[in-house]
C-alpha cells in the first residue's frame, strides 16, 4: 500500500516540478568590454569567456555563479598562490606545535633557570681551573726573569743563557694562551646568558599563546621581532 501511494505521488508531482523548471525564466548578468554590466536572456559568444551570474527573473535569486575561465598564465599564478597558502598553513601549524612543545619542555621559568644554573656551574668551574693553572705559572715566570736579570748584570745585556731565554719565551706563550682561553670562556658565559634571556622571552610568548592571551599571528610576530632583535646584537 505504501509503495502504491509513493508511485502515485511521483506520477502526480514530478510533471509539475519539470514544468516549473522549464518555465523558470533566467537572465545572465555579465560585464562587457567597456566595463558596463549587461543583463540578457541569452548568452552572447563574447560573454562565454567572461565571469557571469545566472539569475532567476521571478525571485531575483542568483541561481549560480560562473567564474571567468583562466588563461595559462593566470592558472599558473593561482597554482602558486595555492601552494604558498598551503606552505603558510603548514608553517603556522608547525609554529603552533613548537609553542606547545616549548611549554611541555619547560613548564615554568624556574625550570629554565635550573637548566642554565647547571650550565653556569660547568663554565664557571672551567674558568676557575683556567685561572688557577695560569696563576701557577707566575712563580716560574718570576724566578726565570730574576735569573735572567742577574745574568744580564753579570755578563751584559746580550749574555742571557739561550736555554733560559727559550724557557722564558715558552712561559710567556703559555701565559698568553691562558689569557685567550679565559677570554673565550668569558665570551661563552656571556652567550649563555643571552641564550637564557632569549629563551625566557620566547617562553613568555609561548605561555601567552597556549593560554589564549594572544593569537597565533601575534605570537608569530613577537617571535620574529625577537629573532630580529637578537640577530642585530
Amino acid at each position: 500500500m505504501k509503495n502504491y501511494c509513493l508511485l502515485m505521488a511521483i506520477a502526480i508531482f514530478a510533471p509539475l516540478a519539470i514544468a516549473k523548471e522549464k518555465n523558470e525564466a533566467t537572465l545572465y548578468k555579465w560585464t562587457n568590454e567597456q566595463g558596463s554590466v549587461v543583463y540578457s536572456a541569452t548568452l552572447p559568444k563574447e560573454a562565454i569567456a567572461k565571469g557571469r551570474q545566472v539569475i532567476n527573473t521571478q525571485t531575483g535569486e542568483v541561481i549560480r555563479t560562473i567564474d571567468k575561465p583562466l588563461n595559462p598564465e593566470e592558472r599558473e599564478i593561482l597554482a602558486k598562490e595555492k601552494e604558498e597558502a598551503t606552505l603558510n598553513l603548514q608553517a603556522s601549524e608547525d609554529f603552533a606545535e613548537s609553542q606547545f612543545m616549548l611549554i611541555k619542555m619547560y613548564p615554568d621559568k624556574r625550570s629554565i633557570q635550573e637548566v642554565y644554573k647547571q650550565k653556569y656551574s660547568m663554565i664557571d668551574s672551567q674558568l676557575k681551573r683556567q685561572k688557577a693553572e695560569q696563576k701557577q705559572l707566575m712563580p716560574s715566570i718570576e724566578s726565570n726573569l730574576r735569573i735572567a736579570g742577574d745574568q744580564e748584570l753579570k755578563k751584559g745585556s746580550e749574555s742571557v743563557d739561550a736555554q733560559l731565554e727559550k724557557t722564558i719565551l715558552d712561559l710567556g706563550k703559555r701565559w698568553t694562551n691562558y689569557n685567550k682561553a679565559i677570554q673565550d670562556t668569558l665570551k661563552r658565559r656571556e652567550n649563555i646568558k643571552k641564550e637564557q634571556e632569549y629563551l625566557e622571552i620566547k617562553w613568555s610568548i609561548a605561555e601567552s599563546f597556549t593560554n589564549q592571551k594572544i593569537t597565533l599571528k601575534q605570537a608569530k610576530t613577537q617571535t620574529d621581532q625577537l629573532l630580529e632583535k637578537t640577530a642585530a646584537k
